[in-house]
């Protein structure tokens, strides 16, 4: 078992580890395929057919043009409310998820955060060298934990999820202020959604394309700090944190929250 097991095990072909982006960066041209061209549902034109058009008087044209035209509109409409009420219902889950009282599993992770994030594997790979498995990504012992915890994901809790439970309010007032559409060149479009949960200002990452690998919903910041740099710095402590997720999961270890 080597080091490269992880990323061809634990992490899918192409993920955005092996072709080395992440959510949080845009992809370089040509590391994803671009995804599949199309025009968006909904109406694109009128749906009279040809012939009868041309044959009907000219007077029954603007009509015809008009109500064209307003379901062009209703359409659009309606795909917005629908979007918004999506990206609404992705919050909510997401909130709802870590205000549970047990840890959301290692399944819940990979489905808001894709399966190429690597947050999990940072902290595991921490648990590794508090361990004395160093270093990590060559010791037997690690890369057997590690494949062990991924060798069933809808039982074995999220030590990600874990921490970040103690970094939000539970079961908070959530309020979203702004959506920002990121969409330009040869970047993937994802949305940058700003919301309020109780006090804290909380910033979600939401990914357009790629979702099985980029994931449908992530923490970006909170409270205007980077949430990268919140888990580096709590990592880099005396070790205590470490040592209260592990608490948490061995605690609740029977009763993993599930969707």
């Amino acid at each position: 078992m080597t080091a490269s097991w992880i990323f061809s095990r634990v992490l899918p072909p192409h993920s955005p580890v092996q072709l080395g982006v992440s959510p949080l960066r845009p992809r370089r041209p040509g590391c994803t395929p671009r995804a599949a061209s199309g025009r968006p549902c909904g109406v694109t034109r009128s749906s009279c057919c040809k012939e009868p058009c041309l044959s009907g008087l000219r007077s029954k044209e603007k009509p015809v043009k008009a109500n064209s035209s307003l379901l062009v509109l209703l359409a659009f409409v309606l795909n917005l409310a629908y979007v918004s009420s999506a990206k609404a219902d992705d919050v909510e889950e997401f909130i709802q998820l870590l205000s549970k009282p047990t840890p959301p599993t290692l399944d819940d992770f990979h489905r808001f955060y894709g399966a190429g994030a690597e947050d999990e594997l940072e902290i595991e790979l921490r648990v590794c060298e508090k361990e004395g498995w160093s270093p990590p990504l060559n010791n037997p012992n690690c890369l057997k934990y590690i494949k062990d915890r991924e060798g069933n994901p809808e039982k074995t809790p999220s030590m990600y999820f874990a921490w970040l439970k103690r970094k939000l309010p539970t079961k908070p007032k959530h309020v979203v202020l702004k959506i920002e559409r990121v969409e330009k060149g040869d970047y993937l479009p994802y949305e940058i959604i700003y919301t309020t949960l109780d006090n804290a200002k909380v910033v979600f990452y939401r990914p357009l394309t790629h979702v099985e690998h980029f994931g449908r919903l992530a923490v970006r910041k909170i409270d205007d700090v980077p949430v990268a740099k919140l888990l580096g710095e709590d990592l880099k402590g005396s070790g205590r944190i470490l040592e209260e997720i592990l608490a948490d999961i061995a605690e609740n270890k029977k009763e993993p929250a599930g969707r």
